[in-house]
């Protein structure tokens, strides 16, 4: 017995000196890894500082900056002297955003001279019910079949060159974002690349992956593109879901400071103005609504016009609509809730419509005024989160609302960002194999740590452990089905707490 308790002494001596040895040779690896990064990052930077000097660039932003290019809309965006975003502080219920996912678009990457993939086919999640259910009756209103898919062929406005696809070293656009606490628009120009086909379609508009080459290489980089397919759509609709976008975060960022269960987020949103490209029309403007690449599958919560998905009995959505609504004392309503649980466990949402009252500045042409909020109250029955902010049940507000103490989460932004995720076993890759570098460049290597991962130090506080990925899916509504999907709303069924 004396020996067995020596030898198992001497075991465990072993055992923690090789764990302190592997500490120790995962933290220079990732020492090592960010040196790289950051000397690959400036030799990027450089070399488009280059491109950019061009003799045609330099011609092209004189007329941005002076404003001789001005064409078809008066919008403060496009007026000259509008600054460049200023550094802020993020505010105490900012939640950061880090994507983890595999590369959408390899072809899309800096410097890689891969063909474009074919028109791709359309996979529409099924619509909406016609009518929104009612509560207390028996089962669920049925959903129509989905339709049969279809190529989406509608194509990017063509580059000056005749490519539908931006060129290997990208292309330079201007990019408009809004300060909602000021109020106000600011622009800087990127390099991005834009893909020659859509990798999803709606009634009203193509959506295409879009990589913004101005951020670090890796899921940052990773954005979508849209684009009205109507060449009549007026361009101050485009900047309009911006400032909607901006409204909706700011009452995310309010409503997470409550102590709700269930972290919620509106990704960023901007609109991009491609010089580059041929208008649809003549003396018109290219311009593209952008926001990141969301990774897994896409629920539609609520529709516009009190519809509830009955395959997604959430409470965090509806009680985040009835925030809104009361946070504005009875003014605004956010609606039209939507979006992906990503791999921290937050609501990731995007495309909201707001619903004013009949005296407040209109919302569009979606905004169904006092209408559709009534229409949204129809169906709404408060729940445990709503009971938890004190919100008044009903449309009905006898005195304002004042919300309860406030209890901001525990996030932070860690520096770096995440690398793309290698692709899962037997998968070999949505669009072929690795792009190559760009010219003269050489990116670091993989990651250190497992499945993709930083070795140590992730993940970041207040967020729980990352869960094993969704099924590579770059469509909207696929993905993997709730029994395999562990952040699925609907797993596990619809009784008991679901926030």
């Amino acid at each position: 017995e004396q020996q067995k308790q020596e030898q198992q002494a001497t075991e465990k001596e072993a055992r923690e000196a090789r764990e302190r040895e592997q500490l120790v040779r995962e933290q220079q690896e990732r020492e090592l890894y960010e040196q790289k990064l950051r000397e690959y990052q400036l030799r990027q930077h450089q070399l488009r500082e280059q491109q950019q000097r061009s003799p045609e660039n330099e011609r092209r932003w004189v007329a941005i900056e002076d404003g001789t290019d001005q064409t078809g809309l008066n919008h403060p965006a496009f007026r000259p002297g509008v600054e460049e975003p200023p550094d802020e502080e993020p505010g105490p219920g900012f939640i950061p955003f880090l994507p983890m996912h595999p590369d959408p678009a390899q072809h899309l990457r800096e410097g890689s001279t891969m063909q474009a993939p074919g028109p791709r086919l359309n996979r529409n999640p099924p619509p909406p019910p016609s009518r929104p259910p009612n509560f207390g009756e028996p089962g669920v209103p049925d959903i129509p079949p989905p339709q049969a898919p279809q190529l989406m062929t509608f194509t990017a406005p063509p580059l000056q060159s005749g490519s539908h696809m931006s060129p290997p070293e990208g292309e330079l656009v201007t990019k408009y974002t809004f300060n909602f606490a000021a109020k106000k628009w600011s622009k800087t120009q990127i390099r991005v690349r834009i893909d020659h086909y859509p990798f999803q379609e709606g009634t009203l508009r193509s959506v295409f992956f879009m990589k913004d080459l101005s951020k670090p290489p890796g899921p940052l980089q990773d954005y979508v593109a849209k684009i009205s397919k109507d060449p009549e759509e007026p361009m101050e609709s485009y900047f309009q879901d911006v400032e909607m976008h901006a409204l909706a975060d700011y009452y995310a960022e309010e409503f997470v400071q409550y102590g709700v269960p269930k972290p919620i987020s509106y990704i960023e949103a901007a609109v991009i103005e491609c010089h580059d490209r041929n208008p649809l029309k003549p003396g018109g403007r290219v311009l593209f609504s952008i926001e990141p690449f969301m990774y897994g599958p896409f629920i539609k919560y609520t529709n516009n016009y009190g519809w509830i998905n009955p395959g997604a009995p959430r409470h965090t959505p509806q009680a985040f609509s009835h925030f809104t609504w009361c946070m504005s004392q009875g003014n605004t309503l956010v609606i039209d809730v939507q979006g992906v649980i990503d791999h921290m466990g937050v609501d990731r949402y995007t495309d909201p419509q707001i619903h004013s009252a009949n005296n407040h500045p209109i919302f569009g042409k979606a905004d169904l005024r006092e209408d559709g909020i009534r229409k949204f109250f129809e169906t709404h029955q408060c729940n445990e989160v709503c009971r938890m902010l004190g919100l008044p049940e009903g449309m009905q507000l006898t005195e304002p609302y004042v919300p309860p103490a406030k209890t901001p989460p525990n996030f932070f932004d860690p520096e770096g960002a995440y690398p793309h995720m290698p692709y899962p076993t037997g998968f070999a890759g949505f669009h072929g194999l690795h792009a190559p570098p760009p010219p003269g460049l050489t990116p670091p290597g993989p990651f250190p740590g497992q499945g993709g991962f930083p070795a140590r130090g992730f993940p970041p506080r207040g967020f729980p452990a990352p869960a094993p990925p969704f099924p590579f899916s770059p469509l909207s509504g696929s993905g993997a089905s709730p029994q395999t999907n562990p952040f699925s709303p609907v797993s596990g069924g619809s009784t008991g707490w679901n926030p």
